[in-house]
């Protein structure tokens, strides 16, 4: 009897990652603040050259997220003016059994206000994220259809923030826990093992 190519073994390996979808994340952070160089961050989470989403500190002292019609946001349900809603660890990110509180909205139609500041006779800050270090829970469209994400932001009184991690679920409709991170099946932990295995005798 033959012994399977290490080849083989490892195109068997990764159709099988595609097959039971994954958590794609980004640990490198970003920021981007006000009067600085850098005041756009443009993210194309699936790599098809296409930014999901924007973050913008701007020079009137607002940090703001934008995008294509294709990638929602979760929002309150009221006030229409209101934010993204900054969430917890664990919170589900989907559409199933969406609590009736809260709702997507497209970025296209605004409402993307993360933070700001303004000033005049007095100092007056506001925008759900301000002071906090979230999780902003989105929607965005792929090849194969509509994914769910998170972003981990950390916002820096009004003037800004940073993109701790991004993440997404690459199976299409799955929801997606705000800060998880991939955990490899018990299936691909037995071909990687096999896969070493196979190699060591050789």
């Amino acid at each position: 009897m033959k012994l399977v190519s290490s080849q083989v073994i490892l195109i068997t390996f990764f159709v099988a990652l595609a097959a039971h979808g994954a958590i794609i994340v980004n640990d490198t952070p970003q920021g981007v603040l006000t009067g600085s160089s850098q005041s756009q961050i443009f993210l194309d989470l699936d790599d098809n050259t296409v930014s999901d989403l924007t973050f913008t500190a701007s020079r009137n002292f607002r940090f703001t997220v934008s995008g294509p019609s294709t990638t929602s946001v979760l929002r309150e349900q009221s006030p229409i003016s209101g934010g993204p809603i900054p969430l917890q660890a664990g919170f589900l990110i989907g559409r199933d059994n969406l609590d009736p509180a809260f709702r997507f909205q497209s970025l296209s139609l605004g409402g993307g206000l993360l933070s700001f500041v303004f000033e005049d006779e007095t100092t007056i800050f506001g925008g759900p994220f301000l002071g906090l270090t979230a999780y902003l829970g989105f929607e965005f469209e792929g090849e194969e259809g509509s994914h769910f994400g998170y972003a981990l932001i950390r916002e820096v009184g009004g003037t800004g923030g940073f993109i701790v991690q991004t993440a997404y679920e690459t199976e299409p409709g799955v929801p997606i826990s705000a800060g998880a991170i991939p955990e490899p099946s018990s299936f691909l932990l037995t071909m990687a093992s096999s896969l070493l295995l196979f190699r060591r005798r050789r």
